[in-house]
């Protein structure tokens, strides 16, 4: 099935390229998958916020390979977020807010961008719990390419091995 699914994929890309005349190469899910860590934790669960820093220095977080992609392109009330500590679970924001960072926590001061999100959750997270994408990049890829303005989002093989699934491209918006 997951064979299937790529080799769908890949056709499509192709026929897309042939088709329209795109020159530019498709956006690859895996390269959109983004890492963050929780700054300030939910301390009850249920509908509860947690605010996300990104890479050091940076307005956003940090891509699979090393580059920063804005807040605004990861987050929407569309795309979930796993978090990966001993209290692990995948939350869909119901609410996003960007903003500066607060200050006083790891010393991060106002010039960082965070991101806040609103979700319902089943466990508490503290400062400095890892958070990924869950969709593995596709829904990252997604506001990407709507971003710029429209382009061919491709899940290889490297997709599907990370964790990508039929639910989450029915799922994708």
């Amino acid at each position: 099935m997951k064979r299937a699914l790529c080799s769908i994929a890949a056709l499509l890309t192709l026929l897309s390229v042939a088709a329209f005349g795109q020159s530019q190469p498709p956006y690859q899910a895996t390269s959109y998958q983004w890492r963050a860590a929780v700054l300030v934790g939910n301390t009850s669960t249920g509908t509860a916020s947690v605010t996300l820093i990104g890479a050091p220095g940076q307005s956003g977080p940090q891509l699979n390979n090393g580059a920063t992609v804005a807040w605004s392109t990861v987050f929407s009330t569309l795309a979930p977020v796993a978090f990966q500590d001993a209290n692990a679970e995948s939350v869909t924001p119901t609410a996003v807010s960007i903003a500066p960072c607060p200050s006083g926590n790891l010393g991060v001061g106002s010039s960082s961008t965070c991101a806040t999100i609103t979700g319902s959750f089943t466990y508490t997270h503290g400062q400095s719990a890892p958070v990924i994408d869950a969709s593995f990049g596709l829904q990252t890829a997604l506001n990407a390419a709507n971003a710029a303005g429209g382009g061919v989002v491709a899940l290889g093989r490297d997709w599907y091995t990370a964790g990508g699934t039929s639910a989450l491209t029915a799922a994708a918006k």
